[in-house]
């Protein structure tokens, strides 16, 4: 009969029991109960004042159900048992239902065991985890897992089917190592016990994720002319989508027919060397409309790498993780969230979804993911979305001139960066639309053109005027446009440049608000069309190939050539006015900016180096700045004369003080 028994309760009663004593049995296992319920709440309080101590709030600090009403319930059950049954033996000379066999003292034993058993059932003792922070380097990657209840005397953490190391255990918090590249379950065992399982991604410590290839549509019928008539036979169509140039676009490429089923991730190749396909069309599976594939391309047999369609978030970062400012100026924060769709790392944005936590919002506090300082100071702010965590340091300090620090962080393949009048920066990176940085730390899409989804790259030049008119190209489409500003939005896109064929590449606007764009021609020559207030268009041709300009304070336009290494500087009317040689052999120049004291500013994409020119005497003096910025996209200055530098490799904007 003592099989049923809790062990504790044996323990306590079954020799005092055995003499005969069974009311003292009785009560002494009911107090081992009343201990127990002391000691989990760390309560020396007995009785009622005990029980509302540990079965009310909300939660309460034992919490046996989610229901309200059961939590009443069982409250009673324990108050009945202490008050009645225990405190019946205790306050006493005899208790009201004594207790006259051992058969009798089991059951109350039993009921003793009961109510144990309700304890183990309690939540808050319940070992699990609540979230876990990706941290450290892309080198040694760690995981800080957040939880309840991680004290046991042996605590194991299982990265996949590896233990892993634990270098930090706290009751609610265990750090770990992870191997490079981790990405998978992790789960924690507590003296034999498993909790359940999170994913987790260390993939937002290091590089942007690698191009993928998912089949959207396999069997695609070819043909050899553009009205579709001349089936090709043989070979068939593979419609992907690919990220390549760190955004994702369709494309087609032939194949072998009866090898593929759409819904999986492939390779980019390999290809099939000798066998080719001429010029292509095809009949988009979507729309139905004839649409060209290619000039000439081989034949591309992709292994399959696997499934597609199982996205699962494995970690989430803030971007900048550290963030530097100064009184008066906000910052605007990014957070990307990393995981895997099968074989395949995506990262994609999710700053919309967070919810945040100001850890001291005396020094600095985040207000809809901008940054506001408020002394100087540092500080921790996190966010969280589901069951992950991401975590930056704010520092508020007095930057000093010269100072390079992260401005703002979030997008890829940045490449022209231009500010209006009002300090508003406008960013873009090859996709199909401009964005704005606004000077409070506001972040939102200005504008987007329609474009070919199968287009690799849309806007990757832009102008502002001294009206907020916008002015954008369209690499797909060689063409350029003018989107006017009403005061609130951008409105009413119009075509411009139009009249000279050719790549619409920079643009140059000048204080009297005429409006210059490059277009280029053939190789080695190109033109400047210069947009004057009114609408009307005129060009002039240029020595050279013409792809960045800028307009300087004198009103001349200054145009980098790289087969000379010279700055060709044009009076408004297309006569040359000056050569400036800037002699760097073999390195391309990616963007132009001349400041208002008329300090001309070169970006080398390939050096990462930020050449300055500038007029002493009666001579041009170049030399670079002392950083180099990765692989610059564009250049600008805002009003007090800061240099800002985008980042085409990485994903940041940093500002020179």
């Amino acid at each position: 009969m003592w099989s049923q028994i809790h062990p504790q309760i044996i323990e306590t009663s079954r020799q005092i029991a055995e003499t005969g004593k069974f009311d003292d049995a009785i009560f002494a296992a009911f107090r081992f109960v009343e201990a127990e319920i002391q000691e989990r709440i760390a309560s020396t309080s007995i009785g009622n004042v005990l029980m509302a101590e540990a079965f009310e709030g909300d939660p309460p600090k034992i919490n046996i159900s989610n229901d309200g009403r059961d939590r009443d319930g069982i409250r009673e059950l324990f108050s009945g048992a202490l008050g009645n049954i225990r405190n019946d033996r205790g306050h006493k000379k005899a208790p009201f239902t004594p207790c006259q066999s051992m058969e009798d003292c089991v059951l109350y034993l039993g009921f003793a065991t009961f109510l144990l058993y309700l304890l183990a059932n309690d939540k808050n003792t319940f070992f699990r985890i609540d979230s876990v922070r990706v941290l450290g380097g892309a080198d040694e990657p760690r995981a800080e897992i957040r939880g309840i209840n991680f004290a046991g005397s042996k605590v194991v953490v299982m990265a996949k089917a590896e233990e892993a190391v634990v270098v930090r255990k706290e009751p609610t918090v265990l750090e770990i190592l992870l191997p490079k590249h981790f990405f998978g379950e992790i789960a924690v065992l507590v003296d034999g016990k498993r909790s359940g399982e999170t994913f987790c991604d260390v993939g937002s410590l290091g590089k942007q994720p690698e191009s993928y290839y998912e089949l959207i549509a396999t069997e695609v019928p070819l043909y050899s002319d553009a009205l579709a008539r001349n089936k090709r036979h043989n070979v068939v169509g593979l419609l992907l989508r690919s990220n390549e140039n760190s955004r994702e676009f369709l494309r087609i490429v032939p194949t072998h027919p009866n090898l593929y089923k759409s819904g999986c991730y492939v390779t980019h190749g390999p290809f099939e060397m000798g066998t080719g396909v001429g010029e292509t069309w095809y009949r988009d599976p979507d729309t139905g409309r004839i649409e060209y594939a290619w000039s000439s391309s081989l034949i591309v047999v992709p292994n399959v790498l696997g499934n597609a369609g199982n996205f699962r978030m494995g970690g989430i970062s803030i971007l900048p993780r550290l963030v530097q400012t100064q009184l008066g100026e906000n910052r605007c924060l990014r957070v990307a969230g990393w995981g895997r769709d099968g074989p395949t790392q995506k990262e994609l944005d999710v700053t919309s979804r967070v919810k945040w936590k100001n850890i001291d919002p005396s020094i600095a506090f985040i207000q809809n993911g901008v940054a506001i300082p408020k002394k100087l100071g540092r500080v921790r702010v996190e966010c969280t979305l589901d069951t992950f965590v991401a975590s930056a340091e704010i520092s508020v300090e007095r930057l000093i001139a010269g100072q390079r620090v992260t401005y703002f962080q979030g997008l890829r393949t940045l490449q022209q960066i231009r500010f209006d009048r009002e300090d508003s920066l406008y960013i873009c990176n090859q996709s199909h639309s401009v964005f704005r940085l606004d000077k409070g730390g506001g972040f939102e899409e200005a504008i987007r053109i329609s474009s070919d989804p199968k287009a690799v790259a849309g806007i990757d030049c832009l102008a502002i005027d001294g009206e907020k008119n916008l002015y954008v190209n369209d690499v797909s489409k060689h063409s350029a446009f003018k989107f006017s500003w009403d005061g609130k939005r951008y409105v009413d896109p119009k075509p411009i440049a139009s009249a000279v064929a050719g790549a619409k590449k920079g643009f140059a606007v000048t204080d009297a608000g005429d409006v210059f764009i490059a277009v280029m021609g053939s190789p080695n020559q190109g033109w400047i069309v210069r947009r004057e207030v009114n609408g009307r268009e005129a060009a002039f041709p240029v020595n050279g190939m013409p792809i960045w300009i800028a307009a300087g304070p004198d009103g001349h336009i200054y145009v980098p050539i790289a087969a000379t290494s010279t700055i060709s500087v044009y009076r408004p009317d297309g006569a040359l006015a000056e050569e400036i040689p800037y002699n760097v052999k073999g390195s391309s120049v990616i963007d132009i900016l001349v400041d208002k004291d008329g300090t001309i500013y070169l970006a080398f994409f390939h050096s990462g180096k930020i050449m300055r020119i500038g007029f002493t005497g009666s001579l041009w003096h170049a030399e670079f700045l002392p950083p180099t910025f990765g692989t610059p996209g564009g250049i600008a200055k805002d009003s007090r004369g800061r240099l800002y530098v985008s980042d085409f490799g990485g994903n940041s904007i940093d500002v020179i003080y």
